[in-house]
């Protein structure tokens, strides 16, 4: 197995940072798997890290990559909007598609979740899906986490300060056009929902709401006592296993 740094450029003409872990013998018609992370998270956070290693070892091409204003990415996060890392979604299937693989699977974290879904289901030809712990209505999520007045606040000032760093209102303008549960019902591919029943960001409810609108094969599993990160080694280890057997059984 090797790893190894890419750039690619999306619809924006930003470069793109990834992370490229190709398994021994992998050859030109093999699967391979796009790893997205959260909104405030990045490629290299230990969980997306220990998926695109896992699925190597078990001969899938992997890519995790940095969203743009994330991580390595070009770009500011007070640009960050659902529909530009939609865009950087597709830039990355493209890039993968160029070198030859067989199949795209994709699995999305919390943000990325929604936006594996609305790749999936704007796109199609992906081989299957998983999301854990998925947003399902962005823009409600934030109605959920903010005050009237603090989403008042944001849009006159223009800016909002999150633990992990500030957006900007046209983050929230986007995501109250994005339609994912609309996304997810044009999805034919198998597709399995994960979210932990102790989530304190995204409701367990956005991952139901995923399965009951996803056509085609599909499967809710929720974690008992699971936050949103999975944090502690035993969910994250369940959460692993279920990834695998649904990718690369």
């Amino acid at each position: 197995m090797s790893q190894e740094a890419v750039r690619f450029e999306n619809a924006r003409g930003q470069q793109i940072a990834g992370a490229l872990h190709r398994p021994s013998g992998w050859a030109e018609g093999g699967p391979c798997v796009i790893v997205c992370h959260g909104m405030l998270s990045s490629k290299d956070s230990p969980k997306h890290t220990l998926f695109a290693q896992q699925f190597s070892e078990r001969g899938l091409l992997a890519l995790r990559f940095d969203f743009a204003g994330r991580g390595d990415s070009h770009g500011d996060m007070q640009e960050l909007t659902v529909a530009g890392e939609v865009q950087d979604l597709a830039a990355a299937v493209a890039l993968v598609n160029s070198m030859g693989v067989g199949s795209v699977s994709l699995v999305g974290s919390s943000l990325g979740g929604a936006v594996a879904v609305l790749h999936a289901g704007k796109f199609g030809h992906i081989a299957s899906l998983v999301t854990l712990a998925s947003v399902s209505r962005p823009a409600a999520l934030f109605r959920d986490l903010l005050s009237r007045e603090q989403i008042e606040r944001w849009k006159t000032t223009g800016t909002h300060a999150f633990e992990e760093g500030s957006l900007g209102y046209g983050f929230y303008e986007d995501a109250l056009t994005q339609d994912v549960l609309a996304a997810a019902a044009r999805i034919t591919c198998p597709a399995l929902f994960i979210h932990g029943s102790k989530d304190e960001v995204v409701p367990p409810s956005s991952s139901q709401d995923l399965h009951d609108a996803a056509a085609g094969r599909k499967r809710l599993i929720v974690i008992d006592g699971a936050d949103h990160r999975f944090s502690d080694t035993t969910h994250l280890k369940q959460a692993l296993d279920l990834v695998l057997g649904w990718i690369a059984p």
